[in-house]
């Protein structure tokens, strides 16, 4: 977890719309280059303490748009008491989840687990 913790940090005030155009504009367009390549399973894994519900809204709504795309949420406990209020942003159910800080190791078989799967299609009711 210390690696993806480390790899792409966006630090400061939360705001997920934000880092969700961030990295469609890094990894999924042509400006993004080697980042975006065809072909390449792509999986983003956030992991936010905020779940401000305008900005989850706001997130969603650009997240849905990223097929293909496996996005996996981790709400940092006492913020996000549940994995709950960030799933509208992740693939489903199966791909949002909650742990105090100390313990994300312990979500790392699931995480993994997640990251494996096919994200399913987004709704038709959008």
């Amino acid at each position: 977890m210390n690696t993806i913790v480390q790899a792409w940090p966006i630090q400061g005030t939360p705001n997920l719309t934000s880092l969700l155009t961030t990295y469609g504009q890094q990894y999924l367009t042509a400006a993004g280059g080697q980042n975006a390549r065809d072909g390449i399973p792509k999986t983003l894994i956030i992991l936010s303490a905020s779940a401000d519900p305008s900005d989850v809204n706001s997130a969603a709504a650009i997240a849905k748009g990223y097929q293909g795309v496996t996005i996996i949420t981790i709400g940092i406990e006492p913020n996000v008491a549940s994995s709950t209020p960030l799933q509208p942003i992740s693939s489903g159910t199966g791909f949002a989840f909650s742990a105090i800080l100390n313990n994300l190791a312990s979500l790392v078989p699931q995480v993994v687990s997640a990251a494996c799967m096919q994200p399913p299609a987004p709704p038709l009711n959008i």
